[in-house]
């Protein structure tokens, strides 16, 4: 009678007081004929309504997936009984559910640590708070599951992959790798570690989970795909053909391994057959804008400058609210001297890059190096100095900056950001030029002698360079 019990109908304790009705709908229910067990339980409740009754009326339409009747049952399973904690946990995981995830975390937060004996209800809670932008909370809940369910580790399982889906890879790491020790033969356990370490750049961790995803699920097409994307990352190409190939043969139509292909033809300098094989992609109707974004890629690299151009402004119109869309189509307009129509795409990169630090940090850059060229220094110095103090390895925009300073006659802090920025780049042609003139000004001619000498030896090597072939 374990169905009944859960929603706190006794039938081993004084039996004559539970309504014979309620048995039924328990072997109604176990024998899977759930619109039955509705109809019996419907004909309960109004003849005898009662939260206990309107709770399982509640689940009943629940497993059925009738989740604005599972609603209404449970509020007035409430209304009969406002202290009654099942109707609650049911309710707040029905919101969940239905994505009403606000309603979802508000009941299901006032239950407090009742619920953290509830694998499903904490679960629809990470969810929640995953959608309403609360990712602490997120997190804290998914640890939560860690520490409440040891002995589940699937539970743990299902939470951390929330959080892989919101790509908070950092954030979750610790816990991903805890679910794959608590699951050493789950292949997507393993996966999750091995895909997070990726995103956040510890290339020469990938590996080791990688390895045993791969050899606990060899036909995974995720796995298969994420071993091309890091071989490629490493430019190990012939590997990562390798991957990609199985991947293609596994699904040939995946849209992810033709993308993957798509990159492989470029790393290898096939620019015409890569143009072929994305253009291929987007008649067949991929709306992916890093199809476009490759694509665009490609035109760069073969040369083809106006038709990159065209393509990056194109790109744009097709996408207007992706960053990396509006960042390219500055850059290249920039290049061609459309500065105002630049401006324009750089603003809007910098306005949509949210939480992208590199996308929001190079349309910074790249609007503050517009702003230059059309005179207006006093606009792209706010931008220069920020990026300054954000990045304490920039050299491009302490370079920019600099020479923002020396147009202002700000010679003092123009030597600073300069001195910097060789100290970060020695090789830097233009940064010792900079520095020159800066010290020329301060009336620093010795040191500013030196400096014209380094950027002339390195003008000459980079000469002797080409000339040699190298």
């Amino acid at each position: 009678m374990l169905l009944l019990l859960s929603f706190g109908l006794d039938l081993r304790s004084n039996p004559s007081q539970v309504d014979p009705a309620y048995k039924e709908i328990d072997v109604l229910m176990r024998a899977g004929k759930r619109a039955e067990a509705e109809q019996k339980a419907l004909l309960v409740v109004n003849r005898s309504p009662t939260a206990n009754g309107y709770g399982l009326l509640g689940h009943i339409y629940e497993s059925q997936e009738k989740l604005p009747d599972a609603e209404k049952a449970y509020k007035k399973s409430l209304q009969l009984n406002p202290r009654y904690e099942i109707g609650k946990l049911r309710l707040g995981i029905v919101y969940g559910k239905a994505g009403k995830f606000a309603q979802c975390v508000a009941a299901l937060q006032a239950l407090g640590t009742r619920i953290h004996a509830n694998p499903e209800a904490l679960f629809y809670l990470c969810l929640s708070y995953l959608e309403t932008g609360q990712r602490s909370k997120a997190l804290e809940t998914a640890t939560v599951v860690a520490r409440s369910t040891p002995n589940d580790p699937e539970a743990l399982l299902s939470v951390v992959r929330l959080l892989a889906w919101k790509e908070l890879y950092g954030d979750s790491l610790p816990l991903l790798k805890l679910t794959a020790e608590r699951l050493p033969q789950s292949a997507k356990a393993h996966y999750l570690v091995a895909l997070a370490l990726f995103k956040t750049r510890q290339y020469d961790a990938v590996w080791a989970p990688l390895d045993r995803a791969h050899r606990l699920e060899p036909n995974s097409l995720e796995t298969l795909l994420l071993y091309g994307t890091a071989l490629l990352e490493a430019n190990r190409l012939s590997e990562a053909k390798d991957y990609i190939l199985r991947a293609r043969k596994l699904e040939p139509n995946e849209p992810r391994s033709k993308y993957l292909e798509g990159q492989v033809l470029i790393a290898e300098g096939a620019y015409d057959r890569a143009i072929e094989h994305l253009n291929a992609m987007i008649r067949d109707g991929s709306k992916d804008p890093d199809v476009h974004l490759l694509l665009l890629s490609a035109y760069r690299r073969k040369g083809d400058i106006q038709v990159a151009v065209d393509y990056a402004v194109k790109v744009a119109q097709l996408f207007p609210d992706n960053p990396l869309a509006r960042l390219n189509a500055g850059m290249d307009l920039q290049l061609m001297g459309r500065f105002p129509e630049a401006e324009a795409h750089l603003r809007k990169s910098v306005e949509l890059a949210g939480n992208d630090p590199d996308i929001l940090m190079k349309a910074k850059l790249n609007l503050a190096s517009a702003l230059v060229k059309q005179g207006n220094d006093a606009a792209a110095r706010p931008l220069l100095e920020e990026l300054v103090r954000l990045d304490k390895n920039d050299v491009s925009s302490r370079l920019e900056l600099g020479d923002s300073y020396l147009r202002a006659g700000q010679y003092e802090s123009a030597l600073k950001v300069l001195q910097e920025a060789i100290s970060l780049e020695p090789k830097s042609k233009r940064g010792h030029l900079l520095l020159g003139k800066a010290l020329t000004r301060l009336d620093k001619h010795d040191q500013a002698r030196e400096q014209f000498k380094i950027f002339q030896e390195l003008e000459s090597a980079e000469g002797d360079g080409k000339s040699s072939g190298k």
